[in-house]
């Protein structure tokens, strides 16, 4: 999954599905954050979507009143596109104590069992955020990873099995290619890592393009509805 393609994904849906004109962002300070966010305000203003204003907030931040408020200074964007690691919950739910109704868009964070705790029932029919396209079928060898992954740690995987998948995948797609350069590093592993093609790993076939970026999201578009993530459509 490439960051800022996630971020494009979202896009394409604010802009031709829910049909938004004005978007406002609200982005946490993390390098991750920042790509995901950045896709999406480049695709949506590609798209002819107007960004009604941009604030930040700090990691692990619990009061978002200050950012909300300055997003709604004029007037209140149809949605807000929230970068997170978790904190979207408390985003939702201070958001809508200050009145506003709109749609929330976002990226897999909006799955942490920390959102529906905070913010419950506000998520529904209008939190719409991409995430792995098979968030509700694993396949035959994801249930495997999961078995293996609760013999080793004693736990199941939950909320963060997609990036225990991810994390998997990467490390196969640098071993396959540390054995095509006999363990060499540098400008040897770079090349070969770039012609990965049709990696066959557990989030899918992987494929890496000459700019080094595996350019397939992996991602659907979801939604809370009656407190679960269901499929948008």
């Amino acid at each position: 999954m490439y960051d800022d393609g996630v971020g494009k994904f979202v896009a394409e849906f604010a802009k031709n599905e829910l049909g938004a004109k004005n978007v406002a962002m609200l982005v946490g300070k993390d390098e991750y954050l920042y790509a995901v966010a950045g896709g999406f305000e480049e695709g949506f203003q590609s798209l002819g979507g107007n960004i009604t204003r941009r604030e930040e907030f700090l990691i692990g931040e619990n009061d978002f009143r200050t950012q909300l408020l300055k997003l709604f200074a004029k007037e209140k964007p149809e949605a807000i596109f929230v970068s997170h690691f978790g904190e979207g919950g408390k985003i939702i739910k201070q958001a809508s104590e200050l009145g506003f109704s709109g749609a929330f868009l976002g990226s897999d964070t909006f799955s942490l069992a920390d959102v529906p705790r905070v913010a419950g029932k506000l998520l529904d029919h209008r939190t719409y955020f991409g995430l792995w396209r098979n968030f509700d079928s694993q396949t035959k060898e994801q249930l495997e990873f999961v078995e293996l992954y609760k013999q080793k740690y004693g736990e199941e995987p939950g909320d963060y099995l997609f990036y225990n998948v991810l994390g998997y995948d990467g490390v196969m797609v640098a071993a396959e290619a540390l054995k095509k350069t006999g363990g060499d590093g540098g400008e040897k592993l770079k090349n070969a890592l770039y012609q990965t093609q049709n990696h066959q790993g557990l989030s899918g076939p992987i494929s890496i393009d000459q700019s080094g970026i595996n350019r397939d999201t992996k991602t659907m578009m979801v939604m809370y509805k009656d407190g679960k993530i269901v499929r948008y459509k």
